[in-house]
């Protein structure tokens, strides 16, 4: 992104709805180079709820949309 990353996107997001009292989204990142320590340490700091990696595993993908009831 050429303004800014999606960590920082992420966080700006979070700091807008927690100032307008609104809702925060459920946040998702799709990347192409994350560890398992980075998705715990980085990107739940930035207000990243999940972390996808390329390519998407399309079961794990599948799995979260019904969570979030986008699917059933």
């Amino acid at each position: 992104m050429p303004v800014m990353d999606g960590y920082r996107a992420s966080q700006e997001i979070t700091n807008l709805c927690t100032q307008h009292h609104l809702e925060v989204p459920y946040i998702v990142a799709l990347t192409a180079h994350v560890s398992s320590k980075e998705i715990d340490d980085r990107c739940k700091q930035h207000g990243l709820r999940e972390c996808f990696n390329k390519p998407i595993d399309a079961n794990s993908l599948e799995k979260l949309m019904k969570k979030l009831k986008i699917i059933t």
